[in-house]
């Protein structure tokens, strides 16, 4: 069970900060030693080789080996489908070209418009931003564009939003190609910043 920050400022000041600074004439709490030892004993069961085998098998055995039979099915059908489709997004992925980008202030509103040079809605694409504190940067999240109007290979794709976070951001867009046969979208690791 998950516990609130005032549980837990509470447990800490009223019994585990305690317990640890009462110490006996040797330098140590015994009844820190003890409580730790409980802890582990409490906890270590579930940190086990066999539950680490059983994850991978239900996480990524499993789920590989029904996609295995499903990419081998009918003659391997599926996966001659996916080859196609990588081969001729790979054909166009130089041919795509970024017609304008605008932005507008608040709400925060993006409007991208791309010739996808055949590719239509088999690219997506993302918002990418970092935050910027202390010196350093760290991924803050990532937001996906939806597409708002198709005319023909030409897509326009819009994201808005509001500014929730105060701070110093940085961010990019990223196009990519989408399949949903594909088990992970880095099976196809193609990707364009704008």
């Amino acid at each position: 069970d998950k516990l609130d920050a005032a549980t837990i400022y509470r447990m800490l000041e009223n019994e585990i900060i305690p317990l640890y600074f009462e110490k006996n004439s040797k330098g140590y709490s015994p009844k820190w030693i003890e409580y730790i030892k409980g802890s582990i004993g409490d906890i270590a069961p579930h940190f086990t080789m066999k539950r680490m085998i059983d994850d991978y098998i239900d996480r990524f055995y499993e789920p590989e080996a029904k996609r295995s039979k499903k990419l081998q099915a009918n003659d391997f059908a599926l996966a001659k489908e996916i080859v196609a489709w990588k081969e001729r997004v790979a054909a166009a992925w130089d041919g795509i070209k970024v017609l304008d980008v605008r932005q507008t202030g608040e709400p925060y509103r993006v409007e991208v418009t791309v010739d996808t040079n055949g590719l239509g809605r088999d690219l997506c694409l993302e918002q990418v931003i970092y935050r910027s504190e202390n010196g350093q940067e760290r991924l803050a999240g990532k937001r996906q564009f939806k597409v708002v109007k198709e005319e023909g290979s030409v897509l326009t794709y819009e994201l808005s939003t509001k500014a929730k976070d105060a701070g110093v951001f940085r961010y990019g867009y990223r196009l990519y190609p989408w399949n949903p046969a594909l088990p992970h979208r880095m099976d196809f690791a193609f990707s364009r910043w704008l």
